[in-house]
């Protein structure tokens, strides 16, 4: 089973056209490049991608950008290439063609138009199908609501929000997820021990 990108929302972008795709980490070389770890994993996907909305991440929201930075937030910008390095795409954004302004973009949250986004194989889904899931164990324990994903740039980590407003962080990894219930919109996870006491 392999996950896809996540739901969210951010200000002046309408979640039902753009969908988050990735974190800008930092500049790459001295020509504007920026490096860009994907929620899907696969940084292939961005090649896909025409143009990109930078966001502040929903738990930085508080956080003044810079003169440079705030330029470029919310503003749909034209993808002029990409390629990849290991796990992470590499993207040359229209107006940036320095490292100084690619530098101003670290921590920024990458959307594009979910017309863009590469068609789901049968054993695939996107981050966005599972807004709203019930998260559920094996043995019929209701955990929460997912609300959403964030990256640590190795892997994802689904959050998920207990019915008491507790939440829960669960590693988007293979070994945590039993089975995605699409019809019921339920996820089943696997509670490996300390998982959840880990979050309280």
């Amino acid at each position: 089973m392999a996950v896809r990108n996540k739901t969210a929302t951010a200000p002046g972008v309408d979640p039902e056209i753009f969908i988050a795709v990735g974190t800008v980490t930092k500049a790459h070389g001295i020509k504007g490049e920026v490096k860009i770890v994907p929620y899907a994993g696969v940084p292939e996907d961005f090649r896909h991608y025409r143009t990109l909305v930078l966001t502040l991440p929903q738990r930085s929201r508080a956080l003044a950008g810079t003169k440079s930075t705030l330029e470029f937030i919310g503003r749909e910008i034209a993808v002029v290439a990409t390629r990849v390095q290991a796990s992470n795409a590499l993207v040359q954004l229209a107006g940036i063609s320095d490292r100084s302004g690619a530098e101003a973009l670290a921590s920024l949250e990458a959307w594009t138009r979910r017309e863009y986004l590469p068609a789901v194989v049968a054993d695939k889904f996107y981050w966005h199908d599972l807004a709203g899931y019930a998260v559920r164990t094996e043995d019929g324990q209701e955990i929460g609501t997912v609300e959403g994903l964030m990256t640590t740039g190795g892997h994802g980590i689904l959050v998920v929000r207990g019915p008491r407003g507790k939440e829960y962080l669960i590693p988007a990894l293979p070994e945590f997820w039993k089975k995605v219930a699409g019809q019921a919109g339920v996820l089943i996870v696997v509670p490996v021990p300390g998982l959840l006491e880990m979050n309280d």
